[in-house]
């Protein structure tokens, strides 16, 4: 299921205008972050196109290793995830 253009833009804006949640308050506050399952959809649509399905789901394996998994580390994979959504949504 695709998530709707709205939700799109909406995350796109909230990047742009620096009030997009980081990937820590994600993990950590997950059921209290405004659109945290828009926000989380957009981290596997960007794994999936960034680094394949078999890393995304190693990743979801092991949460805590994801630097070792993807080869970068969390700000980096956090700075290229915001970009990629800026970029296409």
């Amino acid at each position: 299921r695709q998530m709707s253009p709205k939700a799109k833009q909406g995350m796109k804006e909230a990047i742009l205008n620096k009030k997009s949640p980081s990937l820590s308050t994600l993990k950590q506050d997950f059921y209290t972050t405004n659109n945290a399952y828009y926000y989380s959809y957009s981290i596997i649509d960007y794994m999936v196109a960034q680094f394949g399905n078999e890393k995304m789901v190693e990743v979801l394996k092991d949460q805590d290793n994801i630097e070792k998994i993807l080869g970068i580390s969390i700000d980096e994979f956090e700075k290229q995830w915001k970009e990629y959504i800026v970029e296409k949504y």
